[in-house]
């Protein structure tokens, strides 16, 4: 018989207000928009913590979770072209409310939390369980890795 599938972690009963920068358990890494810009269609990558405004975060209610804001830029995470496999990038895009651009924060076993996008139903991931400065932010199919798993840290 196939094995059962991973159960899906409970939902985290808040997330932190106001700004925060999200780094990977994997990598201890921020995820920021590549090159600091405020371009729509922008790529996320992983990059070393430098509090800067592109590494910084504001969850705010949506109709389905939460909406992720770049304090840079203003503009939204999203996956790229609504995509559901596995792989889709993440991007910043302006909001306009559709579900790859909602997400939900789920609690892990081990206190962190994942981000599984409410569209495709895949986890916020750091391509090839990078360490690296630069690895793009994809989408994934659960698997409890650790470049799934994130910490959300208060700035300002």
């Amino acid at each position: 018989p196939a094995p059962a599938p991973a159960p899906t972690p409970a939902p985290i009963n808040s997330v932190p207000n106001g700004w925060v920068s999200i780094v990977s358990k994997n990598s201890g890494k921020c995820i920021q928009v590549q090159s600091d810009s405020t371009a729509s269609a922008a790529v996320l990558i992983q990059a070393t913590c430098a509090n800067i405004d592109s590494q910084k975060w504001k969850f705010s209610d949506a109709k389905a979770g939460y909406k992720i804001i770049s304090k840079r830029s203003g503009l939204a995470m999203d996956v790229a072209g609504a995509s559901t496999v596995d792989g889709g990038y993440l991007i910043q895009y302006p909001y306009y409310g559709t579900l790859n651009q909602n997400f939900v924060v789920l609690k892990t076993s081990d206190g962190y939390a994942s981000i599984m996008c409410v569209y495709s139903r895949k986890m916020m991931d750091v391509t090839g369980v990078s360490k690296a400065d630069g690895a793009t932010i994809q989408q994934w199919q659960s698997n409890n890795g650790d470049n799934q798993k994130w910490s959300f840290i208060p700035t300002r």
